[in-house]
């Protein structure tokens, strides 16, 4: 499945959820949350380009490096 992104945009991290139920992914100018279907549940604009994200084990916090 392809996940829907700006089309400028390249992907350059992901974290997949602990409960596998999502999945975050960095790119040169946000960070995007997709649900296990690949639905974006949000967006938001990111400083720089996300050189590697996490999700914590709870699920409720998004970390990236910068």
């Amino acid at each position: 499945m392809a996940l829907a992104i700006n089309p400028y945009n390249k992907s350059r991290s992901l974290a997949i959820a602990p409960d596998g139920r999502g999945l975050v992914l960095g790119t040169n100018e946000s960070l995007q949350l997709f649900d296990a279907s690949g639905q974006s549940l949000w967006e938001t604009p990111a400083p720089g380009i996300a050189w590697a994200v996490n999700i914590s084990g709870d699920g409720r916090y998004v970390v990236a490096a910068f």
